[in-house]
């Protein structure tokens, strides 16, 4: 694929086409680690997960490089939530199925790599060697991509395609239903044989240098209710799960205690758009409750 605007190939044609000078684009590749503001949060099971906030100038770079280039990409069908398709349709996707695998990838942001992302510059939208590589610079920390930039999402399902193409084609090709969400992958099906779903899919990760963390790797039956990427399916109704309302409620107390923390804003932004996509009445109730610590112009959205 290449993007639409034929003859933009340089770092001056990019420059134009976002709204950025040549030198700001510069500066911020050339400065990301004091421009990045990073925090560590311990996971549910262990470890640690590193999240990143961008400086409101490169904030607004990485936004305008999402919305001018990285939207323009004709995304494969079964990748939802990039623009598009929202995470309800992504839940969907899976209702009615018997059986449900969810895939969870290693450190998903981190392992795809920059030299990854700089192939992707050159090789899916045709950018010279120059844009390519102040791109990669702009859009990817430590070596790989990293989680809370605007422009994450949508370069790890591009720079991923070589594993998710051929995960959708052995989906098909054995009557399940595959989809992807940012970094959750979903297989379903009438009958789903685990053994060569696991055999397969930690081949085809590990061909396309992925791994997949099997102790995380969840398969679930009617029994237990059917559980796509936070989203609780009934029938053809979803809500977000008992847990994510209960994390919701948790970041709204974070706000509270520490109101002009921009990670605590953005997270209650986040949950925000997350619930009323799944259920518009439990998004309504939640802004009510975050709307007196959220900064005016942030209650709108």
């Amino acid at each position: 694929m290449r993007i639409k605007q034929d003859d933009i190939v340089s770092i001056n044609d990019i420059s134009r086409l976002i709204g950025a000078s040549v030198g700001t684009l510069t500066y911020y590749a050339n400065n990301m680690e004091s421009e990045v503001r990073e925090r560590r949060e311990p996971k549910e099971r262990g470890g640690v997960r590193l999240i990143t906030a961008p400086s409101e100038g490169l904030k607004r770079v990485l936004k305008s490089i999402k919305d001018t280039i990285l939207l323009q990409y004709e995304y494969p069908d079964y990748v939802y939530g990039l623009g598009g398709n929202t995470l309800r349709e992504h839940a969907l996707v899976h209702a009615g199925e018997v059986t449900t695998v969810k895939l969870d990838v290693r450190d998903f942001y981190p392992s795809l790599k920059n030299q990854w992302v700089y192939s992707m510059w050159i090789e899916k939208f045709n950018f010279d060697p120059e844009a390519a590589r102040i791109l990669t610079k702009l859009t990817t920390l430590h070596g790989g991509l990293t989680q809370g930039f605007p422009t994450s999402s949508h370069i790890a399902a591009i720079v991923a395609e070589s594993f998710t193409k051929e995960l959708d084609v052995f989906a098909k090709s054995n009557g399940l239903r595959f989809s992807q969400y940012v970094d959750d992958l979903n297989l379903s099906g009438k009958a789903v044989d685990r053994r060569l779903v696991f055999k397969t899919v930690i081949s085809l990760a590990h061909r396309s240098g992925l791994s997949i963390k099997k102790r995380k790797t969840k398969v679930t039956s009617p029994k237990d209710g059917k559980v796509i990427t936070g989203a609780a399916v009934f029938g053809k109704q979803t809500r977000a799960t008992k847990k994510v309302r209960q994390r919701s409620i948790q970041a709204i107390k974070a706000l509270q205690a520490d109101p002009n923390d921009e990670y605590n804003i953005q997270r209650v932004i986040g949950y925000a758009g997350f619930l009323k996509h799944l259920r518009p009445s439990d998004g309504r109730r939640f802004m009510e409750m975050a709307a007196p610590y959220l900064p005016r112009k942030k209650q709108k959205k």
